[in-house]
């Protein structure tokens, strides 16, 4: 495992990752350091959040690979990647990408299937995984999220766990920017349609969806991931008067599959679909 064994402290972890960067990517090599500087507390949350026990765990978006690296090092699982980036790939086909960290004397080859979560079926049978990453893809999505988490839930055993992570819509930052008449929206991204956050979800949103579709929900918290320098007056005002439970910046929601899924949209999420695929009933 080389000089990467003794990773103990966030500088350590900052330093390995940011030496741990895939090569054939479409993101620039910037881009990718500062995104582990603005994710790694977040990543280490994640950690926190996902079960220390064996099992065949598939993560979802796993480009560029830094959770997936952390998990190598700190958790047992069989761990299975998907990504997803041209609507023409093969689903069936394994495609590979590879880190080379010469620092710490590493080399990674990453095997991944490719498809599109929203956009059809995971390219796996029925029960096939004891846990599942959806982290930072709900907020991506631009059509259809409850097809994406029943098919997480189709191909979860029972009792498998799903991770969900993504921004907090209500965060502090956005109650602040309203006051202010700033729009909290993402901005567009060279990327493409799926680069930026599409819709971003509130902790009692969040509950009502993963709840809705045959999950147990374990934990749920919105926590802190992003260093608070010193507030100015509205950003004070509103940490003072809102309950941190719901406006902190991420959400964390570790559930397992309890039931069936009855995958209706729900009409708070939804419009303009044919009947028969909506909920008109409220959901919780």
């Amino acid at each position: 495992m080389g000089q990467a064994a003794g990773l103990d402290s966030v500088e350590d972890l900052r330093d390995y990752l940011k030496n741990s960067l895939v090569a054939d990517t479409e993101v620039g090599r910037r881009d990718l350091m500062n995104y582990v500087d603005y994710a790694l507390q977040r990543f280490l949350v994640t950690l926190e959040y996902l079960p220390d026990r064996p099992g065949r765990v598939l993560e979802l978006g796993a480009n560029p690979y830094f959770m997936t690296l952390l998990i190598k090092k700190r958790r047992p699982y069989a761990l299975e990647l998907a990504n997803f980036f041209h609507e023409d790939a093969d689903p069936n086909k394994i495609y590979e990408q590879a880190i080379v960290n010469e620092k710490y004397g590493e080399t990674h080859t990453f095997p991944y299937r490719q498809f599109n979560v929203e956009a059809g079926r995971f390219p796996y049978p029925d029960e096939t995984f004891d846990g599942m990453l959806f982290c930072e893809l709900l907020e991506h999505l631009v059509q259809d999220p409850v097809a994406a988490l029943a098919e997480t839930h189709r191909v979860l055993k029972p009792g498998g766990w799903l991770l969900v992570t993504t921004p907090n819509f209500a965060r502090y930052e956005n109650i602040v920017k309203l006051w202010l008449a700033r729009n909290p929206s993402d901005q567009y991204s060279g990327y493409g349609v799926y680069g930026r956050h599409n819709r971003e979800y509130t902790y009692p949103e969040l509950l009502r969806l993963v709840s809705g579709l045959g999950f147990r929900v374990e934990r749920l918290e919105a926590r802190a991931i992003h260093p608070r320098h010193k507030l100015d007056l509205r950003t004070w005002i509103v940490t003072w008067l809102k309950p941190a439970r719901f406006h902190e910046d991420n959400l964390f929601c570790l559930a397992v599959k309890a039931g069936p899924c009855h995958a209706k949209r729900p009409a708070w999420l939804y419009r303009s679909l044919p009947d028969e695929l909506m909920n008109w009933q409220d959901w919780l």
